[in-house]
């Protein structure tokens, strides 16, 4: 059975090359519309889409706000972001963690309910065969 995330992906991909094609077109006519003061953004590397190491851009504010010398932590401290590259991987662990929990469960009850088929199956047995 597929993941959910499994199927979403090429729908997610799509949105990124979409982006993509809008930034080129942003880049193509803000000299031509009086934009030259827009902050393009960087475009998104759709082959590492959920690295966030890859794509650093994509998860800042970076052009939207100016911050002047009050920037948040996250954008300028190097340590804040790899505490939060950190938070990001523990709490995929987490998740992991608590899916096979539950496919465990599922196991379980699996096993279970065929050793009692087994049992009921042995306890009727006559031997004739």
């Amino acid at each position: 059975m597929e993941s959910n995330a499994g199927r979403r992906l090429p729908g997610i991909k799509q949105l990124a090359k979409r982006f993509n094609s809008l930034r080129d077109r942003l880049a193509q006519e803000a000299p031509t519309r009086r934009l030259a003061n827009v902050s393009i953004p960087m475009a998104v590397d759709i082959d590492r889409l959920f690295d966030t190491n890859a794509n650093p851009a994509m998860w800042m504010e970076e052009g939207q706000i100016e911050h002047g010398p009050h920037a948040p932590p996250y954008l300028t401290n190097l340590e804040v972001q790899q505490g939060i590259g950190a938070l990001l991987v523990q709490d995929r662990g987490e998740e992991e963690s608590h899916r096979l929990r539950h496919e465990l469960g599922a196991l379980v009850q699996w096993i279970s309910g065929n050793l009692q088929r087994v049992d009921w199956t042995l306890s009727n047995c006559t031997g004739k065969g």
